[in-house]
Parts: structure tokens; sequence; C-alpha cells
């Protein structure tokens, strides 16, 4: 239990560090000025790659304590990301016919739409997908998969050698090796029987991450890949949580229990606060305060899409498929 609460603690900070960075580039964006957001203006976007060190995490200790097939395990990841995923893509989308001035850079694409929704908008051309935070879900999908395959040759007890030897495949074959960072998570697994010897190291793992991370803030370094720049800072953070006492603070317990869908939501949300109703409220003061409210409201909306959609279609989805 210590464990899993401090991995949803991770998410949570995760979640709320990528909320930031998306505030503060929206504010730059639109010309916008404010205080209270400016330091997260272009930092926080490491959230995501602690996010992919996590996943790699739980998915190597979920899998070496389950006897799931690999048809199994992809269908329960399946109802983990998909459900919210592909309601968020057709609202966007029917928002966008309904009322198309509220998105007037976007153009309904069905070729897109297809490659969004299977995740492939990257390799199929398009950049990101409609819903933009979901280019994170198309390497997510291929770390799925290299699993699957691992599960499939009956690699369970390798499996961590076995799926970072897939990924490191996919890099030479062209896949940003941010993809990597999973396979740090996998490394963190394989560490987990030597846990004991490494508990002294605990607050050292952490003062190193955070202090990494904030050096990142000020200096600007060139021409070092991103899962060396962010991905060992968040990996060594990863580490030291794990080491450490629960963390029972309820807030960002809850914030990792609805991190997936605050991750998403905010790709409606921020924008609406700071796109429209721009005249007379132009201040700092004015644009700080809109910023806390758009995550008030990421907040709020993410409370009901996790309660509603997320919850909800899980439940449904794994009695269907007889998971439960």
């Amino acid at each position: 239990m210590q464990k899993i609460a401090n991995i949803q603690v991770m998410r949570g900070i995760a979640a709320l560090a990528v909320t930031l960075f998306h505030v503060a580039g929206t504010q730059d964006k639109e010309g916008l000025s404010g205080w209270l957001f400016s330091p997260f203006k272009g930092w926080g976007s490491w959230g995501v790659d602690l996010f992919f060190i996590i996943s790699g995490y739980v998915m190597a200790v979920s899998i070496g304590k389950s006897n799931d097939t690999a048809t199994h395990f992809l269908l329960k990841r399946f109802i983990r990301i998909y459900p919210l995923y592909f309601v968020l893509t057709v609202l966007y989308c029917l928002i966008s016919i309904v009322a198309p001035r509220l998105f007037t850079s976007f153009e309904l694409n069905p070729e897109w739409l297809l490659a969004s929704l299977s995740f492939t908008s990257g390799y199929a051309g398009f950049g990101e997908p409609i819903i933009g935070q979901g280019w994170t879900l198309e390497f997510e999908a291929l770390f799925y998969l290299s699993i699957g395959i691992a599960v499939v040759l009956r690699q369970n007890r390798r499996l961590e050698y076995f799926t970072l030897a897939v990924l490191l495949g996919l890099c030479l074959l062209g896949v940003n090796s941010i993809i990597l960072e999973f396979g740090f998570g996998l490394v963190a697994a394989r560490l987990k029987k030597n846990f004991q010897n490494l508990l002294s190291f605990r607050i050292f793992f952490i003062i190193f991450g955070i202090t990494s991370l904030v050096l990142h803030r000020f200096i600007e370094i060139e021409h070092v890949p991103r899962f060396l720049l962010f991905g060992i800072p968040c990996m060594s953070i990863f580490l030291g949580f794990l080491l450490i006492s629960p963390i029972k603070i309820r807030f960002f317990l809850y914030l990792g229990e609805i991190s997936y869908s605050i991750y998403l939501v905010q790709f409606f949300v921020i924008p609406v606060f700071y796109k429209f109703f721009k005249s007379g409220f132009n201040s700092e003061l004015y644009v700080d305060i809109r910023g806390v409210l758009a995550i008030l409201t990421i907040f709020l909306l993410s409370h009901l899409t996790y309660t509603y959609i997320e919850v909800k279609s899980a439940k449904f989805l794994k009695k269907s498929f007889k998971l439960i």
C-alpha cells in the first residue's frame, strides 16, 4: 500500500506540472503576461516523462503478479485509456461542427480523425492527434504492444529485459527515444528486489532529481535527448518516492486518482479562459485569476469525467468482456 500511495501522489504531481506548463504556455501564446504562472513558462512538461516512468513500473509489477494472457492484458489497458479519449475526441469534433467559430484553426479531416482514434496520427504524418495531449498515448500504445509481445512469447520472467530490448529496437527504427522512459520504469521494477539496499539513498534521489529539474528551468541544455534530460531526474525522483514513507496528503492522492482526466480535460478548458473575454482582462492580476479559475475548472470537470466516464465505462466494459 505504501508504494501504491506514493505512486498516486507522483501521478498527481505529474498531472499538476503538465497543467501549469500548459497554462503558462497558453498565456504566452495569447500574448498575455502574468506573475503566478510565469515560472512554468517552458517548464513542467517533465510531468509527461514522470508519467511514462510510472507506467513502465506499474505495468512490469502488475504483469509479474498476474496470469493474464496478452489479449486480457491489452483489453484491460484499452479499457483504461480509450473510453475517455474517444469521448473527448468525438466531443471536440462535434463541437467544431455545431459551433465552428470556437475552433477557428481546426478543420475536421476524416483521415485525421481515424488516425487520432487509432493512435497513429504521428505515424500517419498528422503530427499530433486531434486531442493534442494524445500524442503521449501513441507511445503508451506502443509500449503496451511491446509488453503484449513479451506475454505472447512467455517472457514474463524476463519481462523487463525483453520489453526494454523491444523499445530499443523501436528507437532504431526511428521511433522517438522518449519511449525509452518506459524502460526506466522497467528498470525500477527490476531494482525493486534490492530496495532495501537503496533505502539510505532515498533522500539523495529526490534532491538530485528535483535539483536537476529546477536547473533545467534556468539553464538551456542543447543536443541532449529528452529521455536523458528529463528522464534521468524523473527516474531519480520516482525511486526516491518509492523508498520513503507513505504520503497521505489527500489532495495529491486524489489528483493522482483523476490524473488521466486532468491530463486530457485541460485541452478543452485552458484555451477557453485565455482565448475568449480578452478585452479589459489583460492585467497581470486578471491573467493570473483566469489561470487559477482554469485549473479549478479542470479539477472539477476531471472529477466528473473520472466518476461518470472513466469509472462507469471501465465497469461496463470489464463486465462485457468478462474481465471482472
